[in-house]
């Protein structure tokens, strides 16, 4: 609720800016300076509301979409030291008990999500992370995984969403056969709708 209104009070705010001397011409009166309206205000609210949508709606949409699209899930507890130990771990554990080997991994640091990524191809692209400097600290690792490779790249952008993980530098990458991601098909109409209505020259 509280998300709500705040986003209509940004929405709100914003009218007010581009209309301050439209609304004073009934009035008579010297409205003064307008309030400082660009493309950089414009562009400021565009993030704001973005940002207040995936706040409140990311949780809903991973969840219905994992529960459409997941088959099963499973954690693995970081055991072993130095690389190679936790690789083999790794592997061993997940030949034993990870049957789909298309899927979506989180990396987590306690309750901090460090990293989400996808997979069509089994155990090999996970382990490759386990080189990186700041997989040191990792505590668990999440595995989503998939009936089918389509939902691949819109799962693992709602993930993004969803978990906010530290070391993702860009959302998923979609191809044309795939399944777009709800939230940023939300995020380009908010975009493209305020763009529109409050159009510079």
């Amino acid at each position: 609720m509280a998300r709500a209104v705040e986003f209509r009070s940004i929405l709100d705010k914003l009218f007010r800016r581009r209309t301050h001397w439209l609304r004073s011409i009934p009035g008579g009166r010297n409205p003064g300076a307008p309030p400082k309206f660009g493309r950089r205000e414009r562009e400021q609210a565009i993030k704001k509301l973005q940002g207040i949508a995936s706040a409140s709606l990311a949780t809903k949409l991973a969840k219905a979409k994992f529960s459409d699209a997941a088959a099963e899930k499973k954690s693995w507890q970081v055991k072993g030291r130095g690389d190679k130990a936790r690789k083999a771990r790794f592997s061993e554990w997940f030949e034993k008990h990870v049957s789909y080997r298309s899927f979506i991994y989180v990396f987590w640091k306690r309750g901090k999500c460090i990293y989400v990524g996808k997979t069509r191809n089994g155990v090999g692209r996970p382990s490759e992370h386990f080189e990186k400097k700041w997989f040191n600290g990792i505590t668990r690792i999440d595995l989503y995984g998939l009936r089918g490779r389509r939902s691949l790249p819109a799962l693992e952008c709602l993930a993004i969403h969803r978990f906010q993980p530290l070391k993702n530098k860009n959302r998923a990458q979609t191809a044309k056969w795939t399944k777009r991601c709800p939230l940023c098909k939300i995020h380009k109409f908010i975009a493209s709708e305020l763009r529109s209505i409050f159009a510079l020259r």
